[in-house]
């Protein structure tokens, strides 16, 4: 399995430059599998609108997977029927993702913002990577935006 992390550049609100942004990054990755980083198609805004999974803004994404045969793992708000809205924080990205894969024998891949993102996030790390069952980096990007990295996995 070929997988790929990306940091696409993201424009809060603006989902169907993002979405464009997202299928790019798919047809470049060749990967089976694309992560991208959590509310990317979004922007990172607490207070983003939420995106029904029939909207027709995500069309090209969907369209760049059924091209390539990959899997795309993107983000965005979603009504969740309890009102409530939250996310998760990575911290500490290599000793993290070295621990998964030793404790559970499996390869990781781990997405982040790139760039602006939106909500008052103006710097971000960037630093997606995979690593594989060992613990090791296969395949690490840096802060730039815009950005693919994959592995054979």
């Amino acid at each position: 399995m070929r997988v790929a992390v990306a940091q696409p550049t993201t424009v809060l609100g603006a989902l169907s430059d993002n979405v464009a942004a997202h299928a790019v990054a798919v047809n470049r990755a060749a990967g089976d599998l694309v992560v991208f980083p959590e509310m990317s198609l979004s922007g990172y805004a607490m207070d983003a609108p939420t995106v029904a999974l029939d909207d027709p803004r995500l069309r090209p994404l969907i369209a760049a997977c059924r091209h390539t045969g990959a899997v795309a793992l993107a983000g965005a708000p979603v009504h969740t029927g309890t009102g409530g809205r939250g996310i998760g924080v990575l911290a500490e990205l290599d000793a993290r993702a070295r621990r998964i894969a030793a404790v559970y024998d499996l390869p990781v891949a781990f997405a982040v913002f790139a760039g602006p993102t939106g909500g008052g996030y103006v710097q971000t790390c960037g630093g997606s990577g995979v690593w594989d069952v060992t613990g090791t980096v296969v395949a690490q990007l840096g802060p730039e935006p815009g950005t693919v990295a994959s592995a054979e996995l």
